[in-house]
């Protein structure tokens, strides 16, 4: 029985279980499924600006983050003001706001 379960990892390769070498940062690759739409990588050099039309054609208008998803901002702000921060209570227009903004090419 046993050697049967000895050749069944033996093609995995090297392991990192004592840290001996590098891990894979994943990270990034994970959280890019989650995205809601890429942001365009600015030129070497360039910080990325969201505002900026050329940098991001998710947003042509160029509208700063405090005007874009005027709708979704103040039905968020108002259900904030009502309920406070009640656990909840927002949450679901806190997310359409969000998903608003990062439509827009905003990193929230």
């Amino acid at each position: 029985m046993s050697g049967s379960t000895r050749y069944l990892f033996h093609d995995i390769g090297p392991r990192n279980f004592a840290g001996d070498s590098p891990a894979l940062d994943i990270g990034p690759i994970i959280s890019s499924w989650w995205s809601p739409t890429p942001t365009p990588a600015p030129a070497p050099g360039e910080k990325y600006d969201p505002t900026n039309p050329k940098m991001n054609p998710l947003n042509p208008q160029g509208l700063k983050p405090c005007c874009a998803c005027p709708e979704t901002k103040s039905a968020r702000d108002a259900c904030f003001l009502q309920n406070g921060s009640e656990e909840g209570k927002c949450v679901e227009l806190l997310k359409k706001h969000v998903e608003c903004m990062r439509g827009l090419g905003f990193n929230i």
